[in-house]
């Protein structure tokens, strides 16, 4: 198959396994840079995570929710990680289902073998 004709899926997947492979993310290998390249990738995604869930609210929640956000965090076990969240202000009826809705990114460590990116 012609590199052109490998759907972009693949080749993410491929780029992803071989980071694995290697101990590295996005190319990076020493903790700082790793650190830096997913501050990057949690920038990025912010945008589209705020589209989503304002959507969700808007279609599920019916504009009762209310949209937010950690930013970049230290997780408990020392990695890093980013919340996006959508829960209702409150119920309308007493015993009222509540649903929340949840955009978590998580690089987390896994002792000293590395980390882990999701």
């Amino acid at each position: 198959m012609a590199e052109s004709a490998i759907p972009t899926y693949i080749t993410s997947l491929i780029r992803h396994f071989a980071d694995l492979r290697d101990g590295t993310h996005g190319g990076s290998a020493s903790r700082k840079d790793k650190e830096a390249h997913f501050e990057k990738a949690v920038q990025l995604l912010a945008p589209v995570a705020r589209q989503v869930l304002t959507e969700m609210n808007t279609s599920l929640l019916l504009d009762t929710g209310k949209l937010t956000e950690t930013g970049l965090r230290r997780t408990a076990d020392g990695g890093d990680g980013a919340l996006f969240l959508v829960v209702p202000r409150a119920p309308k009826y007493s015993g009222q289902l509540t649903i929340a809705c949840i955009i978590q990114v998580e690089c987390y460590s896994s002792g000293t073998s590395g980390r882990k990116c999701y």
